[in-house]
């Protein structure tokens, strides 16, 4: 996949050890991981809200 790592990596799910990756739109992040050749779209968080209620959702 072409796209699969273009996002930066999600600094507050780094401890999951899980590779997640967040697109940014306005206000509000896409988490995603990519597994294999298919890609997860894990969360879609307001990033108005603190980062822990983004941990709390997956």
């Amino acid at each position: 996949m072409v796209f699969d790592y273009l996002a930066d990596e999600e600094k507050y799910l780094l401890p999951l050890n899980k590779n997640y990756r967040k697109l940014i739109r306005g206000n509000y992040k896409i988490i995603y991981r990519v597994a294999d050749k298919e890609i997860w779209i894990e969360n879609l968080f307001e990033s108005r809200l603190e980062p822990i209620e983004m941990v709390k959702n997956l």
